[in-house]
């Protein structure tokens, strides 16, 4: 591994308007050379903006996840070739790091920014000493978007994996060993109902985003190449609504964090104070251990501006807008591929002799069948196979194989399932690699039937043993003698087959090359033929389920609404798509998730919703009120760089005019015989088991409550119970109230989170920024949000909760392979089939004899398919061509 070590360095002091009362600074700027050994020399900088820092991306949303920043540096060379050495020629040659002191003792422990100089165009200008140098770094995320997710040792993560393990993986192939600091309090249902409660809150060192796992097949696409580690964090931290980018100052490292928290109110312990977030640490080399012990603490990302203050904002020409409102909003989640049942096809876990657990060998020895490559990306794990053949599937075809057993409850037993095998190979003289696949399917507790897949797709019923043949993928001169180099990849795809308890993949020798004059090419004995073959995967390619996904949309308009945010990740509510890698799974127990709340909503209380339905919350509290955008220049220095919270003391709102816990002109039923149940008749997001509410009306049901229960799902109509019986009645005017609410006649600035815009010029202590609004739930007024299960097709089924507030799965059709469909178009016309008998003619299907008439027509889906043609012995059969 390389090394780096400081070759040049630059020492200058921040210049802070006299005005704020701050004291100057020391920094200092390092170049980190790889493998350099020598003595570090002095660069000097230009005046002016010699060091700015800003972000590189320019996205608009609080809830973009992506913040990576840059670095612009202006320096001063005594010697010519000093500036060339700037000029690299990859983004892992020279590191860029900028150090403070605010002690100014000489001690530049706090690291601000950390980056690599990126490969650029060079110019210079041609003139006499001292030599310019303008040169830009990156932080190291934007070199993460070609950059595969793979661990210290290069290799894939396997199995269940924890999400902060995922973070930490990705953020250390930014080529940069920081801690990772993480601000995530939303918690899931097993956590708040477990038994790590302390005083009704839950335990402040758990960390969501440890306790919840994801199978690394999740980081694979369907061509078995590992996600970038971009990719990898964009799947991880959309469900959370999480930003992430570098943090400097005495927290240095990397920050994740939900954009709803940033602000405050969500603190595990300290939610009073409304301003504070709770963070913890990760710094153990071990990529997969919890956070740091007694690492949890609650910070106040906020900082105060305002004339005389540390930071105040320059009157040049700054600005406020309310940013366009949305019609509503729409998250979905997609269930994600489907999962390899060929387990450890990736080769990953071997046994003593080599051989992928799992599997076995058929007539080929330990020394002929074994993994090779050492898992990274540059040298995969593969199995080679030493040796040749025909296209024969014998007993005895030298191979290895894999058996998938499907129980009889199972949905891949009862439904026709259509898969696909999926593969990549290398060949040394051979012309093809060799695939079989066996079926064996099974009606009840008969006999069990073989099938082997044809080239094409299609399953063979009891196969003749001229039938017995495998699938070639041909990688080879026309004339097969000569082998192509490089790898090849097949996708079998097969046809939809019902029935199936066990389905077999021999992974065979391949098939020989032709000498120039005839006959198999045996090779040498120092150049033997073998198939070198990598990762192999057994998915699903259509299931007989209809539903792919979820959907949560957050509306009063009737308009069609475009994609909001889509997801891979998140909650799963009935047992299908667990075959998929998109479910999240608690830590332990490999559970789905279910639903998630707050820290004190624990116990009985602890309710919750799903992940997509608390995102689409955040976002339709954004996007369909009017937030505020502020772009202003700032004085002075803001303690968290980017993120940092910004309030402007003369920019908010008085809370008393309207309060936002409180909801007026409402049309209320109230329902004694349910057991006394509040219906508002508009979803009260804010409205939480164990509050007190205060009701004023012109009915029979005012003065104070206690919540006692919400649905765990948004129902329509919504509603809400409460300790005190109420007088059925439906009542206009209303008005419900939190009774806790604090009616503040002081003015109270809004919380802005920095977005499209940061630029900081260090030396100057002078800030570009544009911000927008939090929406903190205390402002939400939505309407209800309505779930759906989204069909194949696109099709929305409503997700109603049953009586225990769980969703009702969707009706799923039982999808058939043309054979059973074939079966029942018969049935419908009063044909019997007679099961387990087998065509005496191919093309004829066996039913019993005088339950139809010569000439009889059957029809499928309205279409004329055949006709009744002929008898044999005592079988009458149809013919279907």
């Amino acid at each position: 591994m390389s090394t780096y070590a400081v070759k040049y360095y630059a020492d200058f002091v921040d210049l802070p308007n006299k005005g704020l009362g701050i004291a100057p600074v020391q920094y200092r700027v390092e170049f980190r050379f790889r493998d350099f050994t020598g003595t570090p020399k002095e660069l000097s900088l230009y005046k002016g903006t010699p060091v700015k820092i800003s972000k590189s991306s320019s996205d608009q949303s609080r809830f973009a996840f992506w913040h990576p920043l840059k670095a612009d540096f202006k320096l001063r060379a005594e010697s010519f070739y000093q500036s060339r050495e700037f000029y690299v020629r990859s983004d892992r040659e020279v590191q860029a790091v900028l150090l403070s002191d605010p002690s100014n003792t000489g001690n530049y422990a706090r690291v601000e920014f950390a980056g690599w100089i990126m490969p650029a165009d060079y110019s210079e200008t041609y003139k006499k000493k001292p030599y310019p140098i303008e040169v830009s770094a990156a932080c190291g995320l934007s070199t993460l978007r070609d950059r595969p997710i793979v661990d210290r040792d290069g290799k894939r993560l396997q199995g269940y994996v924890s999400l902060s393990t995922v973070i930490r993986t990705a953020l250390l192939n930014t080529g940069f060993d920081l801690p990772l600091v993480t601000g995530v309090n939303i918690y899931e249902q097993a956590t708040l109902r477990s038994l790590s409660i302390v005083n009704g809150k839950v335990d402040p060192a758990i960390d969501p985003l440890f306790t919840t796992q994801i199978v690394a097949e999740a980081l694979v696409n369907e061509k078995n190449d590992t996600l970038s580690c971009y990719d990898a964090l964009k799947k991880v931290l959309e469900p959370y609504g999480c930003r992430i980018g570098q943090l400097g100052g005495a927290g240095g490292g990397w920050l994740v964090l939900r954009a709803d928290e940033a602000g405050g109110g969500w603190d595990v312990w300290n939610q009073g104070s409304k301003k504070t977030v709770h963070l913890r640490n990760y710094s153990s080399p071990d990529l997969s251990a919890p956070p740091d012990g007694l690492s949890e603490r609650s910070v106040d990302f906020g900082v105060d501006i305002y004339p005389g203050k540390p930071v105040q904002v320059l009157n040049e020409k700054p600005t406020v807008r309310l940013l366009g409102i949305k019609p509503g909003v729409t998250v979905e989640q997609d269930f994600g591929r489907y999962l390899n049942w060929l387990k450890s096809g990736d080769w990953g876990q071997v046994d003593n002799t080599g051989l992928a657990t799992g599997w076995t060998r058929n007539n080929i020895s330990a020394a002929d069948s074994f993994r090779v490559g050492v898992g990274t990306e540059e040298d995969q794990y593969a199995m080679v196979l030493y040796g040749y053949g025909d296209e024969k599937a014998k007993p005895d075809t030298p191979s290895i194989r894999y058996q998938v057993e499907f129980a009889k409850d199972s949905p891949q037993y009862q439904q026709a399932y259509k898969r696909v095998l999926r593969g990549k190979f290398e060949l040394n003289l051979l012309r093809a690699s060799k695939i079989v696949v066996f079926a064996y399917t099974q009606q009840s507790n008969g006999p069990l039937q073989m099938h082997i897949l044809q080239k094409g797709g299609a399953w063979k019923e009891s196969p003749k043993t001229s039938e017995l043949v495998g699938i070639l993928t041909y990688h080879c001169n026309d004339a097969g003698t000569i082998t192509y180099s490089g790898q090849a990849e097949f996708a079998l795809e097969m046809e939809a087959i019902g029935n199936v308890r066990f389905l077999q993949v021999w992974v065979c020798v391949g098939e020989a090359l032709d000498k120039p004059g005839g006959g198999a090419n045996p090779g040498t004995p120092s150049n033997r033929p073998y198939l070198k073959q990598y990762g192999i995967t057994l998915e699903t390619k259509q299931d007989g389920v209809s539903i792919d996904s979820t959907q949560v949309t957050i509306t009063s308009s009737k308009r069609k609404l475009e994609t909001t945010a889509s997801l891979t990740l998140g909650d799963v509510y009935f047992p299908l798509p667990y075959d998929r890698t998109g479910p999240l799974f608690r830590l332990g127990t490999h559970e789905p998730t279910v639903s998630w709340d707050r820290a004190d909503k624990t116990g009985a209380s602890a309710v919750g919703q799903g992940l997509p339905y608390h995102l689409a919350a955040s976002m339709a509290r954004q996007y369909m009120q009017p937030a505020d955008v502020v772009e202003a220049t700032l004085l002075g220095r803001l303690p968290l760089g980017m993120h940092t919270i910004l309030r402007y003391l003369d920019i908010g709102g008085i809370p008393s005019e309207e309060p936002a816990t409180q909801a007026t002109n409402l049309l209320v039923e109230f329902k004694k015989e349910i057991v006394n149940a509040v219906y508002p008749g508009v979803y009260l997001p804010w409205i939480k088991v164990g509050m007190t509410i205060r009701v004023t009306s012109d009915g029979l049901n005012f003065g104070d409550y206690t919540v006692t229960s919400i649905p765990a799902f948004v129902r329509n109509p919504w509603y809400f119970l409460v300790d005190r019986t109420v007088i059925s009645q439906k009542v206009s005017q209303v008005t419900i109230a939190d009774a806790s609410t604090i009616k503040e006649t002081t003015f109270q600035p809004y919380d802005q989170q920095i977005a499209s815009r940061f630029e900081w010029d260090v030396q100057g202590c002078r800030y570009e920024t544009s911000s927008v609004r939090i929406m903190h739930e205390d402002v939400e007024k939505l309407p209800s949000p309505k779930g759906f299960w989204v069909e194949k097709d696109g099709n929305l089924i409503p997700l109603n909760p049953d009586e225990a507030d769980q969703p009702v799965p969707p009706s799923l059709p039982v999808t058939t392979s043309r054979h059973d469909k074939f079966l029942q178009d018969l049935t419908s016309v009063g044909i019997v089939p007679k099961l387990g008998a087998t065509a005496s003619v191919s093309g004829f299907v066996p039913i019993e004899p005088g339950k139809a008439k010569l000439g009889a027509i059957v029809r499928q889906d309205g279409i004329t398919i055949g006709e009744l043609k002929s008898t044999l012995r005592r079988q009458v059969t149809f013919f279907t061509q």
